[in-house]
């Protein structure tokens, strides 16, 4: 029997971790939706850029450096290791310095809102833990090894959970006290992976002797992918920022703005965006794929892999979207019990092709290096989100936010898939999984009419099955159509 591939390998093992923590997520999504209330998951998301932002400035570009220098060499990955966390923690306790002791300045006057003060305060705490973990993640990703960031994902997710449920045995639980439980996961997730290393059989702090040389080569790289990140998650702050506000003109109250934010991004969007751990896992793995490939100028292998991942991420995206579309109303409103999550779901059903085509896409170019046309890209996509935020939000509410999202993306799409010139085949890669999707919607609901019909399982495991039908019954089509052999 033929081995599976490291990048077909890493990318199922860090999906079933993906798909375990954010199957818990949701348990605990909705555990926090009762006992916070909507508005208090407003509260909760507003802080979130401050730490995505903080993310990409003191790691991201940092960790894809460190995973593409490791990858292309492995005699010298523990030091590139030992560079880039020298280089990101350090940014990182100078900014969460930063934010602790400005946490009421970005409160009051950026968020407009001082109870926001308590959770900044708790956040900065994250913010180096991450940066550390994220750094030993790349280096486990440079060296097709995904088990220690599967494994640490996991912990992470466990640690919130199981904080909140310890914590709501002797008080009420509170938005701060999520941020609390945010800050447990990253640090018990930086621990394990620090601990990982320490068991590693070439592990040695000889390679620090000489820094100055590696934290050079890792700046180098990682300077553009870092004021790339940092420019995209400040206009995503500022887009943030500026949704609840402009709700509040387009007629909703302070209060009733937070709840419609809080359901759209921390009930809706989160489900629709379910099933992307599985892209979200492939193109962490294809970076240093393509990279080793691209590196060793084997350029027909590169061109069948870049072909093959864009084919199965557009593919992956249409059958979700035919999904979401067909039982993402029933869905939403089982899941979370909120009237509202089930068109928001619908609405944003759509986006699904173009985020998981996105994501492959950037992973090729940032492969290649072509760090720069990412960059343009993803800033073009923003600009266009924040305009329709500015714009349209007050005029149409939040569904003017949502058109944004999904001309923004279909944008970056064309402008990425122009960047990294491949042949494109229409019918493999759009009318064959369409096909697909037409054909299982009708069979999946026939099987739900049938099921109800007989009255044997009640309406959620009826609901379950039928749409388990749809699912297999596409992927099963499309590779059946399309396919021989994936990589």
């Amino acid at each position: 029997m033929k081995k599976l591939s490291p990048l077909i390998k890493g990318t199922l093992t860090l999906t079933i971790a993906a798909l375990i923590s954010r199957f818990i997520g949701f348990f605990y999504r909705i555990y926090l939706a009762d006992a916070i209330g909507s508005e208090g998951m407003g509260l909760y998301q507003l802080i979130s850029p401050i730490l995505t932002f903080s993310f990409a400035l003191c790691a991201l570009g940092i960790q894809t450096a460190i995973s593409k220098l490791v990858s292309e060499k492995p005699q010298n990955a523990l030091y590139y290791l030992v560079c880039g966390t020298v280089i990101s923690l350090s940014l990182s306790t100078i900014i969460a310095l930063l934010v602790y002791v400005n946490a009421p300045f970005l409160a009051i006057n950026w968020f407009r809102d001082e109870r926001l003060i308590s959770l900044l305060k708790i956040l900065a705490f994250a913010i180096p833990l991450a940066c550390i973990h994220s750094c030993i993640n790349g280096y486990y990703y440079g060296k097709s090894d995904s088990i220690i960031p599967a494994i640490s994902q996991l912990l992470e997710q466990i640690t919130r959970v199981l904080s909140i449920y310890i914590i709501s045995h002797f008080q009420i639980i509170t938005p701060a006290i999520t941020v609390f439980a945010l800050v447990c996961g990253e640090a018990l997730g930086a621990i394990f992976s620090i601990f990982s290393l320490k068991l590693h059989k070439h592990f040695s702090l000889s390679v620090i002797n000489n820094l100055t040389s590696g934290c050079k080569e890792i700046f180098n790289l990682s300077l553009f992918l870092t004021v790339n990140r940092v420019c995209i998650h400040f206009l995503s702050a500022i887009e943030t920022i500026l949704l609840p506000q402009m709700l509040i003109k387009s007629g909703l109250s302070q209060s009733t703005a937070l709840s419609t934010y809080g359901i759209l991004s921390g009930m809706a969007l989160p489900l629709v965006l379910f099933p992307s751990a599985l892209i979200n896992s492939f193109s962490v793995m294809l970076l240093p794929e393509v990279s080793k490939k691209n590196n060793t100028n084997n350029k027909n292998a590169l061109k069948t892999t870049c072909s093959k991942s864009i084919g199965f991420s557009l593919t992956f995206g249409i059958i979700f979207c035919g999904f979401f579309l067909i039982y993402g109303h029933e869905l939403g409103g089982i899941i979370f019990k909120d009237a509202l999550v089930s068109p928001y779901v619908k609405c944003l059903a759509f986006l699904c092709p173009f985020i998981y085509l996105c994501n492959t896409l950037s992973s090729i170019l940032n492969g290649l290096a072509k760090t720069k046309d990412t960059f343009i890209c993803a800033f073009a996509s923003h600009i266009i989100s924040l305009i329709f935020v500015i714009i349209f939000v007050p005029k149409l509410g939040l569904y003017g936010y949502m058109l944004g999202l999904l001309i923004s993306h279909v944008v970056e799409s064309f402008m990425l898939f122009y960047c990294v010139s491949l042949n494109f085949d229409a019918v493999k890669n759009i009318a064959i999984p369409v096909l697909c999707v037409a054909i299982a919607f009708v069979i999946s609901k026939w099987c739900l009419l049938t099921l109800r019909n007989i009255s044997i399982f009640n309406n959620f495991l009826n609901l379950c099955i039928s749409s388990g039908v749809y699912l297999l019954i596409s992927f099963i089509l499309y590779f059946k159509l399309a396919t021989k052999k994936f990589l």
